[in-house]
C-alpha cells in the first residue's frame, strides 16, 4: 500500500484512468507499473512538483511512476499486486474499479464524448474519421475473434475491406482489422482501394458506404445512432425522414433520440418551430459549449498539446482547436476591458495606513507575531495545493505589511525598506538559475557580501 507522506493536494482521476485502460487492453495479462507510467501524462504539472517534494522522487519521470504507484494502491480491491506486476482481479474490469479521494468513494470514469464531436465531418474527403467512428463502440468481438483465430482472414469478396485509395481511409470493415491487429494478420491486404472521387456524389457514395459497413453487419447501438442523428441534424440540416431512411429506422424513432437529446424539432422548411424552441436550441448548444469549454481551458492554460487535450477529454482536435478560438477571444476581450479602463493613481503610502487602521481596529494592537507566522503557515499551505491562484499568494503579502507595522514600521518607512531591499537584491551575486533546482530556495553569494557594504 503506497501512502502520501504528507497531506497534500493531488488529483488522481486522470491516472487511475490511465491504469484501468492499460490494464483492461492488455487482459487477461499482467503489466508492470514501470510500463504503465512510462506513457503517462499528468495534466497538473503542480502536481509532480509535489510529488517529486514529498516523495523524493529525482524526475518528472519517477514522479509519474509515483502517482500511478499510487493510483494502483487506491484501487487495490479490483487488482491484484504482485511486486511491480498489476493485473485485474478474476471477474473483475474496467467498470468494477472504484476508489476514494478521502471523502467520497468515487467510480473510475473512462474519457467523456461530447454529443456528436467524434463524428466530425462525414463528407470531408480527408478525414475518414465518420466512417471510423459511425459505431464509437465496435461491439463484442469475441465470436469474430474466435473465427479469425481459427481461419484467420479468408480471402473471399464479402469478407473483403474497403478504403479510399486517394486517402488511404478505410471506410468499410473496421471491426474485422481491429480483430487482425489484435492477432497480428497482415490486414492491409484484404482491403480493396477505391477511387470514389469528388464533389456530392462522392460525399453521398462514402456516406452510403459507411453506414452499409456498419448497419448491414450488425445493428447500431442506440447511443451511437443518437450521436449520429445529432450530427446530420444540426450541422448537415437533413430531415428527420432523410436521417431515418439512412439509418433505416423510422421517423419515430429519430424524433424520441433527438428529443432525449434536448434538441427541438423543426418545420418543414428547416426552421425552428417559434421563438421558445429557438431559444431551446440555443441554449442547449451553448450548454455543450459551456461543458466543453470548462473542461479544456484549463488544460490549454497549462500549456498542454491540442492532440494531448482531445484524448483527455475525448473531443476532436477540430472541437479543440473551437475551444482555443473561443479561449484566445476571452483573452482579448479581458484584455480590452482593462485597456479601458481610467488609469487611477495607486498611492502605496495611503494604502499602508489605510491597511493599518482597518487591521488594528479588526485584529486589535499589538505585535501579534504568533498569530501572524500561524496565518502565513496556513497560506502557505493553500497555496502549495494551487500554486496558480495569485489571491492567495497576496494573502502573504498583506500579512507581511501587517507584521511590518505591528514590529514598529510606519508606511514611509516599509516603503524606504522595501525599495532599498529590491536595490540590494539587484546589487548581490546570485547563481546561475539553471544549475539550480526548482523547489529549492536560490540564495545569494555571501562572500560578496562584505565588498558591498
Amino acid at each position: 500500500m503506497v501512502e502520501k507522506s504528507a497531506d497534500y493536494a493531488l488529483i488522481m482521476h486522470h491516472a487511475v484512468r490511465h491504469v484501468g485502460l492499460k490494464l483492461e487492453g492488455a487482459a487477461p495479462a499482467a503489466l508492470s507499473i514501470s510500463d504503465m507510467a512510462k506513457d503517462y501524462d499528468h495534466p497538473v504539472p503542480a502536481d509532480l512538483n509535489r510529488v517529486k517534494r514529498h516523495e523524493h522522487a529525482g524526475s518528472d519521470a519517477a514522479a509519474r511512476e509515483w502517482v500511478i504507484r499510487y493510483a494502483v494502491s487506491l484501487l487495490n480491491g479490483a487488482l491484484v499486486v504482485d511486486g511491480n506486476m498489476v493485473v485485474f482481479a478474476d471477474g473483475k474490469g474496467f467498470d468494477d474499479l472504484t476508489w476514494s479521494d478521502g471523502k467520497k468513494t468515487k467510480k473510475a470514469e473512462r474519457p467523456v464524448a461530447d454529443i456528436y464531436g467524434k463524428l466530425r465531418n462525414p463528407f470531408d474527403p480527408m478525414s475518414g474519421t465518420f466512417s471510423e467512428n459511425i459505431r464509437i463502440d465496435l461491439g463484442d468481438l469475441a465470436e469474430l475473434r474466435q473465427s479469425m483465430t481459427a481461419w484467420g482472414w479468408i480471402d473471399r469478396p464479402q469478407f473483403r475491406a474497403l478504403g479510399n485509395a486517394r486517402t488511404k481511409v478505410v471506410l468499410m470493415g473496421h471491426r474485422r482489422i481491429a480483430v487482425a491487429k489484435e492477432l497480428g494478420i497482415d490486414w492491409e491486404e484484404h482491403v480493396d482501394w477505391i477511387d470514389i472521387g469528388d464533389g456530392d456524389a462522392a460525399d453521398a457514395e462514402r456516406f452510403k458506404l459507411a453506414i452499409a459497413s456498419n448497419i448491414g453487419a450488425k445493428p447500431l447501438s442506440p447511443n451511437d445512432r443518437k450521436r449520429l442523428a445529432a450530427y446530420l441534424y444540426n450541422e448537415t440540416e437533413w430531415s428527420q425522414d432523410k436521417i431515418a431512411t439512412a439509418l433505416t429506422v423510422d421517423q419515430k424513432t429519430i424524433s424520441r433520440d433527438l428529443d432525449e437529446l434536448g434538441i427541438p424539432p423543426k418545420s418543414k422548411r428547416g426552421r425552428p418551430k417559434g421563438a421558445k424552441n429557438i431559444d431551446k436550441r440555443v441554449e442547449v448548444r451553448a450548454q455543450l459549449t459551456k461543458e466543453v469549454d470548462e473542461k479544456v481551458f484549463p488544460l490549454l492554460e497549462a500549456g498542454i498539446a491540442r492532440s494531448e487535450i482531445a484524448r483527455q477529454v475525448g473531443i476532436s482536435e477540430r472541437n479543440v482547436q473551437d475551444s482555443l478560438n473561443r479561449f484566445i477571444g476571452e483573452q482579448r476581450k479581458t484584455e480590452e476591458l482593462q485597456a479601458a479602463k481610467p488609469v487611477v493613481a495607486f498611492d502605496m503610502r495611503e494604502h499602508l495606513q489605510r491597511q493599518r487602521e482597518w487591521s488594528e481596529k479588526t485584529f486589535g494592537p499589538g505585535p501579534r507575531t504568533g498569530g501572524i507566522i500561524d496565518h502565513i503557515t496556513k497560506e502557505l499551505v493553500e497555496i502549495e495545493a494551487d500554486p496558480g491562484d495569485v489571491k492567495e499568494w497576496l494573502d502573504v503579502v498583506v500579512l507581511a505589511l501587517d507584521g511590518a507595522w505591528r514590529a514598529g514600521a510606519t508606511p514611509d518607512q516599509i516603503i524606504d525598506l522595501l525599495v532599498a531591499k529590491q536595490d540590494r537584491n539587484e546589487k548581490r551575486v546570485w547563481p546561475d538559475w539553471r544549475t539550480m533546482s526548482p523547489d529549492k530556495a536560490i540564495e545569494h553569494d555571501r562572500s560578496h557580501d562584505a565588498q558591498q557594504i
